[in-house]
């Protein structure tokens, strides 16, 4: 059985497959800016979308707050609504409705498609 190593520094070309599983065609991350708008209370939930060029059903995408919204709301679920365009929910676990602000969000994206 031949194995091919991937050394620090170099570039995959062309899609990877380990395993067996399906074929990576490209992981990529970044930031983008989500904006709920306003929540009702207790339970209450929002959708907000976002642009990733590229991005496919199929694909695997991931979502991370890493700016403040807020101590009541939390990030629910992340899919991919259409190509080029994420959405992400939001759910408000506080008594009262809140409207948080636009947050950054980082994302990991991987290129199944």
């Amino acid at each position: 059985m031949a194995f091919n190593r991937v050394t620090k520094g170099n570039a995959l070309t062309g899609a990877i497959n380990v395993g067996g599983g399906a074929n990576v065609k490209k992981i990529a991350t970044g930031s983008v800016a989500i904006d709920f708008g306003a929540l009702p209370a207790s339970g209450g939930t929002g959708s907000a979308t976002f642009t990733i060029t590229g991005v496919a059903s199929g694909d695997v995408l991931v979502v991370n707050q890493s700016g403040s919204v807020g101590s009541s709301v939390c990030l629910s679920h992340v899919g991919i609504s259409a190509a080029n365009t994420g959405v992400a929910w939001a759910v408000n676990v506080g008594g009262a409705s809140v409207n948080p602000a636009s947050a950054a969000y980082t994302y990991l994206w991987v290129d199944l498609t």
